[in-house]
């Protein structure tokens, strides 16, 4: 299961991940993202409660930096076994995580 919170505030969108992101919920995430996203925008996604990231989940996320286009996407309070992940993968050099 996964809880989506959002919150837009100009140019900035705000995205609170609670669960896991996977082939069962990427387009619960999809789906409540994709009509709020311009070229430019910045979002930041806060990971603190978010437990797993599969590729659909990664898949989905690629699409957020691909719909900012030159706007920035923040990965905050991200944990080690996910960053791991984008490490792997290498979205850690397409995304800023701090």
């Amino acid at each position: 299961m996964l809880e989506v919170s959002t919150k837009k505030n100009g140019n900035k969108y705000s995205i609170t991940l609670d669960g896991r992101l996977d082939t069962t919920t990427a387009s619960v995430f999809e789906s409540k993202v994709q009509g709020e996203l311009s070229e430019g925008m910045t979002v930041e996604i806060d990971m603190k409660k978010l437990s797993y990231v599969s590729s659909a989940g990664l898949r989905v996320i690629l699409m957020v930096k691909q719909r900012v286009g030159k706007g920035a996407v923040i990965l905050y309070n991200v944990s080690d076994d996910i960053r791991d992940v984008f490490e792997i993968t290498g979205f850690s050099g397409l995304l800023e995580i701090r």
